[in-house]
Order: structure tokens, then C-alpha cells, then sequence
């Protein structure tokens, strides 16, 4: 029984549901590889990094590992860490950040199919709309490359 109660014709087809799903198990990938991240930049063991950055959402080890690079710039003067390397991670960590905004959407709205092709989602959101509030509130996902 299809939990969003809606007409047959709106539920999601296998293939939407196998996308929206393809992208939170690529997600939980992601937050796992920024707690390995988080723990080479602490110089700290893998395993015992995970102690530590298990307890953070992405945000907050995203955070860490901003406020790590700095230090590694600043306190150790990339002697440990180059430059090139900090100024690769500073890039990826803004990269991140877009996709989790993207994730949270697709993790925490609505979605319904629109037609086989591509799926409507919605925050159900209240107050009155305005531009500003659809955009941040709506997405279509479309499954044709």
C-alpha cells in the first residue's frame, strides 16, 4: 500500500524511486568520506576519527574541516598539509555544500510523479507564496538525461 495516498497515477515509478534513492545512498557516501577527511586533516586514526565526526551532521563536519584547513594554513603554515592540497578541499567543501541543499530537498520533500519522466516535489510549506519561497519550497526532477 503506497504511503502517500495519493492517486495510482501519482505514485513514483520504480525507476523514480530507484533515482531519489541512488542519490541518498550516494549522500551517505559523501558524509562518510568527509568524516574520513576530517580525521586525515586532525592527523587522528580513521577509526578512532569516527568516534568523533559520527556524532556530526555533514554541516558541522563540514565546519571542522573549514576550521581545520585553516589551521593547518595558519598554525602549521601547510607544512603538513600543502596549500594546493587545502585549496583543493576548501573547493570541494563548497561543492558539498551545494549538494547537501540539494539532498535535503530530495531527502525531505513530497514527491509526486509528474508524468513518467519526471517527479514534482514539494515542502508543503505554509505561508503565502512568493518567488523567492517556490524555489525553495518546489523541484522537479527529471529523469531524462
Amino acid at each position: 500500500m503506497p504511503l502517500n495516498h495519493t492517486s495510482k497515477y501519482s505514485e513514483l515509478t520504480d525507476e523514480q524511486y530507484a533515482a531519489i534513492g541512488r542519490i541518498v545512498v550516494e549522500w551517505s557516501n559523501i558524509e562518510r568520506l568527509l568524516g574520513f577527511l576530517l580525521s586525515r586533516l586532525l592527523r587522528t586514526p580513521e577509526f578512532l576519527g569516527r568516534t568523533y565526526s559520527a556524532g556530526l551532521s555533514a554541516f558541522r563536519m563540514q565546519q571542522a574541516i573549514t576550521e581545520a584547513t585553516e589551521v593547518h594554513r595558519h598554525r602549521y603554515s601547510t607544512r603538513l598539509v600543502p596549500e594546493t592540497v587545502l585549496d583543493q578541499i576548501d573547493k570541494l567543501n563548497v561543492q558539498i555544500t551545494k549538494l547537501r541543499a540539494e539532498r535535503n530537498k530530495i531527502s525531505h520533500f513530497c514527491w509526486l510523479r509528474s508524468n513518467d519522466d519526471e517527479v514534482f516535489g514539494t515542502a508543503l510549506a505554509g505561508g503565502l507564496p512568493t518567488p523567492a519561497r517556490i524555489r525553495k519550497t518546489e523541484r522537479k526532477l527529471s529523469m531524462v538525461e
